[in-house]
């Protein structure tokens, strides 16, 4: 997974089979979670980084992260999932 884009290759028997590519990127994740939470673009990548999955688990509704807020609002944090934001990004693009 690239900022832009996503490369994909099916290999079968050590040969390469299939490749494609879809404009779906860590940025479009990241950009989703910014807007999504309400938090600036760096703390979203850092989220990312950190919990992103987009493969389910079964914590993913349970699981908390606190968000920063931009300093402009008069709350600091919120709890926020970034796990399905995500999943909801990589699932769009298939």
């Amino acid at each position: 997974m690239g900022g832009g884009t996503t490369t994909i290759g099916v290999f079968f028997g050590g040969n390469l089979i299939f490749a494609d590519a879809v404009p779906v990127g860590g940025l479009h994740v990241t950009n989703d979670i910014a807007r999504g939470l309400g938090t600036p673009l760096a703390h979203a990548e850092r989220m990312k980084a950190l919990f992103g999955s987009a493969i389910s688990s079964s914590l993913d509704e349970r699981e908390m992260i606190a968000v920063q807020l931009p300093a402009r609002r008069k709350n600091t944090a919120v709890t926020g999932n970034a796990a399905g934001r995500i999943r909801s990004r990589v699932e769009d693009a298939g």
